[in-house]
């Protein structure tokens, strides 16, 4: 998960989510711009990166970007789940 502010709360809400859902997701903490986070997640080959921003927070959804494609979709928590479950 990218987060995009410093608001940390709701990316650690939909961590704790998909890990119920046995799905592996580590945070991004690292205190870099956007494009130095998305090149450690393809330095250590990440599949799916999950953007977190106020846009998606004030709407309760995110951002995932399958980093293989470039596809970006914004979906809800339900449909991330089930997205990387697949």
């Amino acid at each position: 998960i990218i987060p995009m502010s410093n608001n940390l709360d709701y990316c650690l809400e939909i961590a704790s989510k998909l890990r119920k859902n046995n799905i592996k997701v580590d945070v991004c903490y690292l205190n870099k711009g956007i494009k130095q986070k998305f090149k450690y997640a393809n330095r250590i080959k990440v599949k799916y990166v999950i953007i977190i921003g106020e846009d998606e927070e004030d709407k309760k959804l995110v951002s995932l970007k399958n980093m293989e494609s470039g596809e970006q979709l914004s979906l809800g928590i339900d449909e991330c789940i089930t997205k990387l479950g697949e």
